[in-house]
This record gives C-alpha cells, structure tokens and sequence, in this order.
C-alpha cells in the first residue's frame, strides 16, 4: 500500500498528501506536480492541474512556437491575435507559411508569396530578414501542407458562437479560468435545434437545503452533502420555447399558450424521455452516429445547481441582451424566452443539455 512506502521511506511524499510522489509526477523529476506548481516551479497558465509541459507533451494543448507557453494563454492573457478563431496564434501560422490562415500551407499561399516577390512584405518575409526571396520560398516549401498545430476542440454536435468567456459577462477571473481550463468553447450552438448553449465548467459545492427564518425544509432536502462535478457540461443558455419543443415533439402541452416563445412547461420527466428518443432517432435518421449527439436530455439536479450557484455568484446579467428584465406575478403568463435578461433563475430551468465528455 501507499500508506506503507511512504512510512517505511521506499517512496517520498513531500506534499504529505499520502500518495507518492512517483503517482504524482507527470513530467518525471521526482517530484510531485501539484507541489512544484503551488511552489512557483511548474506553469500551468491554463488552470487545470496539470504542468504546462505536461498539456503540451500530451498532445491535447498547443505550443506552437515552442517557447513553452500554451497558445490558449497567449491569446487570452497575452492577447495574441487569432483571426481565424482556430486558437492558434496567428504569428505560427504566418510563420509556417500559412499566409491564408486556413490550416494548410498551399498554391495559395506560393501564389502570395509570388506576387510580393523581392519586396518587404512583413507577410511573404518567412525569414524575417526584410526581403522576400529565395530563402522565404525554400521556407515555404518545408512547411508545405497541413500546418498540423493543435486547434480548438468543438463538440460535433455545435458550431462555436464565441470561444473564450467575455469579462464583461464572466467577471470573476477565477471562473474564467476553470472555463478556459476545460479546453471547450464557451458558447455553441446546436446544429440541429439552432439552441444556444453555455459551458458549466466542473466543480465542488454543498446541495442539500438549509432551513431559514422564512423557509423551512423537506425530507427529502435534506442532509446537506458535498457534491463534485468532475465534467464540464453544457446547458442551455434560455428556456426551451414552445415553438423548439413543438418542432421536434409535434405537440404542445403548454397551459400558457399563443405565443410561441414563451418557454414551453406542463412537461413530465416522461415526457422528456420521449423527446430523447426522438432527438435520437432523427439524428441518427441524419446520418450522426457520434454518442455525444444522442445525449440532448435534461439536466440532472446537480448540475442545475452547481450551473444556479455558479451563476448567482460569478456571472453578470447579460449574455449579450439590451432588454429590460419582465417581472411577471405568480398566476400571470410566463415571460418568452429570451426576453428576460439570463440569470440564474432562467438558465436553471432549461431541460436541454448536451454532456461535453
């Protein structure tokens, strides 16, 4: 056992954690991960645990100028461009010769480099010795082909509606970073449903109900327990409307009806059950195979309440939206989705969530 290497001194544990250093030690120097990094020793700009060396070594995470900084970090702490939003630095892709920035060094790229031949051309001058020439054509040509640098990961089911979390709506740096950390876009949206998701990243917190002044609690409320959310999940950024649960179920058992938009309810757990096979089969009828697109269902209570106090305590009011929130009484109609600014309260109720590992 651990325990014993430890105490009979055969393995180290200089972190005194119980676990050898040996079961700690990613990049093999003898000494545990999570020391050296507490220590100042070992980066991990993007906040995941891991030794940047690690995240590179593994593949997962790019470096693609090899000065040991992931590309994530550079374009969001160190404001690197990258306009092709493929979370790669420019520059690298300049570098390589990639001078159409579309991931493949090609006729097009020679084409350009032609055209600017023998001037100085900052984009043409591969070499950077401020004339386009020979030795920026023989640079091109080694570089010739798929650039190969690690790109974004985006779920197949969605397309990215923005990478990387806006300060101005995620304002706590803390939560930024365990967002980045998770190496999957902020925002996407579903192809097939057009609905619009957020990424929860994982996380630790206390569920269960703790009696108040006000407010008492249930039975089955109780004990309060702590709860870890080892995955990032999506969820959806508004309520499901009547008109999106009508497209794909062909009904609508909403009790407030004649608008559409208004998020659709009077739906059982059953129901939902139903809306997955559905959800299923159509994909599957569409030629998707892949098991994350087979996964649309509701979110469990967990992650409605660590996505609830996540966003209570971490993220503005708005996600893009100008319009003023709509207070409606108990017995009034609810308010359409989207109409209400998206806090907590809204995103909580969504049923359509989509698991990201």
């Amino acid at each position: 056992p651990d325990s014993c290497d430890i105490a009979n001194g055969t393995s180290n544990d200089v972190d005194a954690d119980g676990v050898p250093d040996s079961c700690e030690d990613c990049n093999g120097d003898g000494l545990p991960d999570d020391w050296q990094m507490s220590q100042g020793g070992l980066p991990d700009c993007n906040g995941n645990g891991v030794p940047d060396t690690c995240d590179i070594t593994s593949g997962q995470w790019g470096d693609c100028d090899g000065d040991g900084r992931l590309d994530i970090c550079e374009l969001v702490y160190d404001n690197a461009a990258d306009d092709n939003g493929n979370c790669v630095p420019d520059s690298c892709e300049y570098a390589r010769g990639d001078l159409g920035l579309d991931g493949e060094v090609d006729a097009q790229d020679l084409a350009y480099l032609l055209s600017v031949w023998e001037t100085n051309d900052p984009f043409g001058d591969l070499t950077g010795d401020g004339l386009v020439d020979g030795a920026d054509l023989a640079a091109l040509f080694g570089g010739w082909g798929p650039t190969g640098f690690v790109t974004c990961v985006t779920p197949t089911w969605a397309t990215v509606v923005q990478q990387y979390p806006d300060p101005a709506v995620v304002y706590d740096s803390t939560l930024r970073s365990k967002i980045i950390a998770t190496g999957l876009p902020w925002r996407v949206r579903d192809t097939a449903t057009q609905m619009e998701f957020v990424l929860i990243p994982p996380g630790t917190f206390n569920m269960g109900c703790s009696a108040s002044n006000q407010d008492g609690c249930y039975s089955d409320e109780n004990p309060v327990h702590q709860v870890t959310l080892t995955n990032a999940f999506y969820l959806g950024r508004f309520e499901v409307t009547q008109a999106q649960w009508q497209a794909t179920m062909g009904n609508n058992p909403s009790g407030w009806q004649g608008d559409l938009n208004r998020p659709v309810e009077q739906v059982s757990w059953n129901t939902i059950q139903g809306c997955r096979r559905v959800c299923v089969c159509r994909r599957k009828r569409s030629g998707s195979t892949h098991a994350e697109e087979a996964r649309q269902r509701r979110s469990t209570a967990g992650q409605r309440t660590q996505a609830a106090r996540t966003m209570t305590a971490k993220l503005g009011t708005s996600l893009g939206t100008t319009t003023t929130p709509v207070q409606a009484e108990p017995d009034a109609a609810p308010v359409p989705s989207g109409r209400r600014q998206p806090t907590a309260s809204a995103c909580t109720t969504c049923w359509g969530m989509c698991g990201s590992g």
